[in-house]
C-alpha cells in the first residue's frame, strides 16, 4: 500500500508547492494530527500543491496532497485545515484509497503487483490528478467527515473548524 502510494506522489510530487511557509504550515499540521492517531504504523507526509480549484486529496500509504488554493480560501485557520487534513487521513485509514485504487478497472493487478519503483507513473500522468480529486462514494465522505472531527479535536484542534470551512465550502 506504501508502495503504491509513494509510486503516485512521486508523479504528484511534480506539482507540489515550493513556498517552505505553507509547506510548514500545512507538515505542522499533519504531525500534530498524526500524533493522535492510534496505529502508529499508520505514516502520514502533508504536501502542498499548486493547484487553481480548491482541493485535497489522499493517497494509498499516508500521502496527502492539499492546493495552495485551498490554503488560501481558509485564510491560513489552522483549525479549517486540520479537518481537510483529518478528512484525507480519514480516508487513509479507513482504507478508502486503496479500495478505491483497486476497483479502478484502467489498473490492473499485473500493475499493482509490478516490482520496482515507478510501475505507476506513467498511468497516473496519462489520468492526471482529475482520477484523484474525483469525489468518493458519498458513505466514504460521511464516514472521512465523522472521523475526520474526532481526530481533529483529540489532536486538540477545535472542531467548529470543520462547520466553518463545510459552510464556506457550501457557499462556493
Amino acid at each position: 500500500e506504501y508502495g503504491v502510494g509513494r509510486d503516485m506522489a512521486a508523479v504528484i510530487q511534480e506539482r507540489a508547492h515550493t513556498d517552505p511557509e505553507v509547506q510548514a504550515f500545512l507538515g505542522g499540521i499533519g504531525q500534530q494530527l498524526a500524533q493522535s492517531v492510534r496505529n502508529k504504523l499508520h505514516r502520514f507526509q502533508v504536501t502542498a500543491v499548486a493547484e487553481e480549484h480548491p482541493t485535497a486529496f489522499a493517497l494509498p500509504g499516508g500521502f496527502i496532497f492539499v492546493a495552495r488554493s485551498l490554503v488560501e480560501l481558509c485564510d491560513n485557520d489552522r483549525d479549517e485545515m486540520a479537518f481537510v487534513v483529518a478528512h484525507e487521513m480519514a480516508h487513509v485509514i479507513r482504507r478508502h484509497a486503496i479500495n478505491r485504487l483497486l476497483r479502478q478497472t484502467a489498473l490492473s493487478a499485473a500493475a499493482l503487483a509490478a516490482p520496482g519503483r515507478g510501475s505507476l507513473a506513467p498511468w497516473i500522468r496519462k489520468v492526471g490528478l482529475e482520477w484523484l480529486e474525483r469525489a468518493y462514494s458519498q458513505e466514504h465522505e460521511f464516514e472521512a467527515d465523522a472521523f475526520g472531527a474526532l481526530l481533529m479535536r483529540a489532536a486538540g484542534f477545535d472542531p467548529a473548524g470543520a462547520i466553518r470551512l463545510l459552510q464556506r465550502l457550501g457557499g462556493l
